[in-house]
């Protein structure tokens, strides 16, 4: 029988606990816990303890679960103390249905030879049925485009090659709910990475029509909805929560969404790369697209529409090919983790109304 210890003294990690019981699946010999005020103490029978404990005293475990949902600080923490002990972390669809969810889907093994990368984006459609004006993402002047299954497909298999986990991915567009093949999308995700938080960005309209196949993909496959509630979204709303409700699909709701910014005009190259990469909210927006990505959004959009641009100036440099046999995972994180080239031609935003159905460049 297996012998296990929870990272996490919690709710979350005594409903673990309970379920590795019930399943009969092994024994868990400790609760570990940073919290200097609970170790020492005996939580549903076993002790709780500290993690240098663990090095000490606990080397026959066979598996270290970390029960916490920011797990990233806590693998970086058992890396430091030099545990070799296999170490798995909790899935989304133990996260988000612990009560209907068996052990064997609980968690998910974390590899000791690759990084974990934190997010990736995806445009699940180029195009828009809502058309903002000074859409980030050009929605709403591109031509009708859906992305490539089989290539989007190739592109998750190489990134398995490099990180044993995606933190977060988002299917967006673009409008994703346009797609017929999204479900598609949505399972090789999860089949490729079951430990990311996977959502699908939409304005939301299309929800209450959409079919019940995508609902019953989401719930199954535990992808969530981020709804980006502008005013036409609003006056859906109930339909929506109904519908999601309908199908035990959960979702995330923005703020009233009533205004867009986009980059005040002036010369080119006059930003400090560096300050513009600490402010930006786009750092961390990395995008993916056949066998590319970029720090953020700007440089491959700028690639693919040029034209449509009047040949706004991107660096190709920015835009990393993910296939390139001198890359790893950690080259990669360390890529993104500074300013880019593309940094020194953002500088400060200005506001203005949002407004849908314009299909003009601004």
């Amino acid at each position: 029988m297996k012998k296990y210890a929870i990272v996490g003294a919690s709710k979350r990690g005594l409903s673990i606990k309970r379920k590795i019981e019930h399943e009969e699946v092994g024994e868990v010999c400790c609760f570990i816990d940073n919290n200097s005020k609970k170790q020492g103490l005996i939580f549903d029978g076993i002790p709780i303890i500290s993690m240098d404990e663990i090095v000490s005293g606990y080397s026959d475990l066979d598996e270290i679960i970390v029960a916490i949902i920011d797990h990233t600080p806590l693998l970086d923490q058992i890396n430091e103390k030099g545990i070799k002990t296999p170490i798995s972390v909790v899935t989304p669809m133990f996260i988000l249905y612990p009560g209907q969810t068996p052990f064997k889907d609980c968690c998910a093994l974390r590899s000791n030879d690759k990084p974990a990368f934190s997010y990736i984006e995806y445009h699940i459609a180029d195009h828009c049925n809502l058309k903002c004006k000074g859409c980030g993402h050009l929605s709403n002047v591109v031509e009708e485009k859906f992305g490539d299954y089989e290539l989007y497909k190739k592109d998750l298999l190489r990134l398995k090659e490099l990180f044993w986990n995606i933190t977060k991915i988002r299917l967006l567009g673009g409008e994703p709910l346009l797609n017929p093949e999204l479900e598609k999308f949505i399972i090789i995700s999860r089949e490729m990475f079951p430990a990311s938080d996977i959502r699908v960005v939409t304005n939301g309209l299309l929800i209450p029509s959409a079919n019940e196949n995508l609902f019953k993909t989401m719930r199954r496959n535990a992808v969530t909805f981020d709804i980006s509630l502008y005013p036409t979204t609003q006056k859906v709303m109930e339909r929506i929560e109904l519908k999601c409700t309908q199908y035990d699909v959960l979702f995330n709701v923005s703020g009233l969404i009533t205004k867009f910014s986009k980059s005040k005009k002036g010369d080119y190259f006059n930003s400090d790369p560096q300050n513009v990469f600490k402010t930006c909210i786009n750092r961390k927006c990395h995008l993916l697209y056949n066998g590319e990505i970029a720090l953020c959004p700007g440089p491959i959009l700028r690639k693919r529409f040029e034209g449509i641009l009047c040949n706004k100036p991107w660096f190709e440099e920015d835009i990393i090919n993910i296939y390139d046999e001198d890359l790893d995972g950690n080259k990669l994180n360390e890529l993104f983790s500074g300013p880019n080239r593309f940094c020194t031609i953002c500088g400060p935003s200005e506001s203005f109304d949002w407004e849908p159905g314009y299909t003009e460049i601004i």
